[in-house]
């Protein structure tokens, strides 16, 4: 098969994905999703952070919120746009818990933090 008959079916198949995954991830656009705190996200004052469904979400943070966010930390945001690769929201609340580790109590337990 000659390669530029490889290259564009290529092409319509990862356009196929595209749309594939857009109409899947416009489904959690309204919703709020909690989101394990990655890092910094491209733009400021916005973070990165992974969904239980393993999507990614950028989430802005208002400034005037008390607590710092941390690589590590769960977060709730409410999902306010949906792309092809990925979903944007804004926190709502956090952090709720931490999988930073931490030095574990006396008598064991866990070595995570549950902040709520």
């Amino acid at each position: 098969m000659p390669e530029e008959e490889k290259g564009r079916r290529l092409r319509i198949l990862q356009e196929r994905q595209k749309q594939i995954q857009l109409r899947r991830y416009e489904r959690f656009v309204g919703t709020v999703q909690e989101a394990l705190v990655e890092g910094r996200g491209n733009r400021e004052n916005q973070w990165k952070g992974r969904t239980t469904q393993n999507i990614v979400l950028n989430f802005a943070v208002a400034e005037d919120r008390a607590a710092p966010v941390e690589p590590g930390d769960y977060w709730h945001a409410r999902v306010t746009q949906a792309g092809p690769n990925s979903v944007v929201g804004e926190a709502v609340a956090g952090p709720i818990a931490s999988a930073r580790p931490r030095e574990p109590a006396a008598g064991g337990g866990s070595p995570f933090l549950i902040l709520q």
